[in-house]
């Protein structure tokens, strides 16, 4: 029970860390912070760096709500036209299923850590099972970076291929979604999930670690400060 209780923490902490930060991506700060950044590209087909935003919060609004695709399809851009033809709203729809299992498997996967999780507390060997969970997702995330920077493009289209169906994500530069999510969006997305994760795996690490030398000052802190009051760890337990 306990190897299994730990390959199940190993196993959840990378896939709840990079579950997290992908709806994290979702949100409208991550929205306004991408499209702001210096360097990103301006649509060239007249959309404003606040008609993307607006746009583009719906979109990631609408994936995570139990509204019809309808909601959508009846969106206007501002020149007056309709924001997504039928292909788009196709691909839309495929994306909000895909969104849905996301949300699920989130779920699952932060059960399945607590579970896990309770059991190693209660054998002493949580600390030891986070640790190679944190370095599991390292791992991992350095072979997602090899491979995307090695080859960009078939990285792209192997997720596709992977989760939608042959033909039915490629689009027109003048599509609104192209228009909404270059490719410069993706990359700064994939950078900003393996940083951010790579942080949060990092301090995983560190804060199961009692050896750690911050660890080591906050206790030392803790000590002088008692000793400086003149009230040790036992009186102040003894105090009512």
């Amino acid at each position: 029970m306990t190897g299994l209780a730990n390959l199940l923490v190993t196993l959840m902490t990378p896939a709840l860390l990079v579950l997290g930060n992908i709806l994290l991506v979702m949100t409208p700060f991550w929205l306004s912070a991408a499209y702001t950044r210096p360097g990103f590209p301006r649509d060239s087909y007249g959309l404003s760096t606040s008609d993307r935003i607006e746009l583009a919060a719906r979109v990631t609004n609408w994936l995570g709500n139990d509204q019809e695709l309808n909601a959508l399809a009846d969106l206007i851009t501002p020149d007056g036209q309709k924001a997504f033809n039928a292909r788009e709203l196709r691909h839309l729809h495929d994306v909000k299923l895909l969104t849905g299992h996301v949300y699920r498997l989130a779920f699952a996967a932060l059960t399945l850590l607590g579970v896990g999780s309770a059991i190693c507390h209660r054998r002493g060997v949580l600390r030891q099972a986070l640790q190679r969970g944190a370095r599991l997702t390292l791992a991992l995330l350095l072979a997602i970076l090899v491979f995307s920077a090695a080859s960009w493009d078939q990285a792209f289209t192997e997720f596709h291929r992977l989760f939608f169906a042959s033909g039915t994500w490629y689009f027109a530069y003048s599509d609104t979604l192209i228009r909404l999510f270059p490719e410069r969006f993706w990359i700064d997305a994939l950078l900003f999930l393996a940083g951010l994760t790579a942080l949060q795996a990092l301090a995983l690490i560190w804060l199961t670690n009692p050896t750690a030398t911050g660890w080591k000052t906050l206790r030392q802190l803790i000590y002088w400060r008692r000793r400086d009051s003149g009230v040790t760890g036992l009186e102040q337990a003894k105090r009512p």
